[in-house]
Formats: structure tokens, sequence, C-alpha cells
């Protein structure tokens, strides 16, 4: 490390090991969440510690997840109290994100649900591009990829500004940076933010669209 990347004291500048702190912090965050939610109840005190941790770690906050977790903590927390209205909307929210339990205890992890388009978009396959991530619970990623191509479509091995859809698995992948997500989720999710028209579906959308659930 060069003098350069150090600040007056000596340590890491902070935007230095940016992307390792973010993902590290979203590592935690996800074991996090788990742990909150293992009793499948959130009190107050327990939101209130979720919403502190991600104004101390900016990495985290700046995220995709980051931000709709803060969101929707701060507005449940404004008033002091959580309800049992609230308290139902937040845990659904920490589920999506974290993936939730699949009921195959040989899977480490669900996907997360947060990224996805909501609502989601009518799918046409015909001359438009695919790209899959994930666990398939509807066939290997080849099948996947051969049903659009049997319609015309086209199969992107990672999302670009050309991508049409960027279909989620239901399942995790051993592959990916986090237990619920990976880095085709989020570069899909910048070329999103950014108006390239890429829509991001969940595996079932996707099957029911083409008629395969």
């Amino acid at each position: 490390m060069n003098e350069k990347e150090l600040d007056a004291d000596g340590q890491p500048n902070e935007a230095f090991g940016w992307a390792r702190r973010r993902d590290s912090g979203t590592d935690e965050l996800i074991g996090l969440c788990r742990g909150v939610l293992a009793d499948e109840r959130l009190n107050f005190d327990e939101a209130k510690f979720i919403h502190q941790w991600l104004l101390r770690n900016p990495p985290v906050l700046d995220t995709p997840y980051g931000i709709k977790l803060h969101d929707a903590l701060e507005c449940c927390l404004d008033d002091g109290v959580l309800t049992d209205d609230e308290e139902d909307r937040l845990i659904d929210l920490l589920l999506r994100f974290t993936g939730g339990t699949p009921e195959n205890p040989s899977v480490a992890s669900g996907s997360t649900r947060i990224p996805l388009c909501d609502p989601q978009p009518t799918v046409l396959v015909a001359h438009k591009a695919f790209c899959f991530t994930g666990t398939m619970t509807s066939g290997t990623r080849l099948i996947c990829e051969q049903q659009v191509l049997e319609r015309m479509g086209l199969v992107h091995k990672s999302p670009t500004l050309k991508t049409g859809y960027l279909v989620i698995g239901d399942l995790g992948s051993r592959d990916w940076v986090h237990s619920n997500s990976g880095r085709k989720i989020e570069k899909a999710v910048e070329y999103r933010d950014r108006g390239c028209g890429l829509c991001i579906i969940s595996e079932g959308h996707w099957t029911a669209s083409l008629g395969l659930g």
C-alpha cells in the first residue's frame, strides 16, 4: 500500500477497499438478519439495531439492498413504535433480502428477491436476450437456455446493456459472492438503474410466462 492510499494517521483512506468492505459488510448483514429472524419475530430493538448497523456501514448502506432496508426501517421506526403490521412488513422484506430458508436442508440459501422488478413485467422471448443466474429448480442452466433459443431468443452469459432479462434462480449458487446474490445481479441492477431497459425477474415468473410451470 503506497502513501497516497493512507490518511494522516497512517490508516487506509476510506475510498481504498470500499468494494471489499461492501462485500464483507453485506455478508455480515445477511447473517445479522438471519439471526434476528431465527424466532420468526422482529421487535423494535432488533429493527433499530439493524437500522443503526446500516448507518455505521456506509459501503453497505450505499447498495440497493442497504437503501431498501434503510428506508423501510426508518419509515417504521420514526414514531418509536413497531406495530404488528410494520413488523410483518419488515419480516417479509428481510426474508426477501436474505432469500429465506429453503425447504431442502442441503441447500444453503434461497436467492434474494429485493432486486426483482415490481411488478414483474410481461416476458417477450423472441429476439430478446436472457441471462440466467443462481440455481434453477425448473432444470439445469443449459435446459433453461435451450428453452430461450427454441423460442428465437438470445442467451447472454453475463448481463450487458443489450440484455433484456436477468432471470434469478430460486436457489443460491455456490459461485455467488454472497450466499443470496452474485455479481450478475449487481451488474443487472446497475444497468437497469442506468435506464437500459433490462428487467430482473424470478425463475417462477419466467417459467409461468413460457407456460412451463
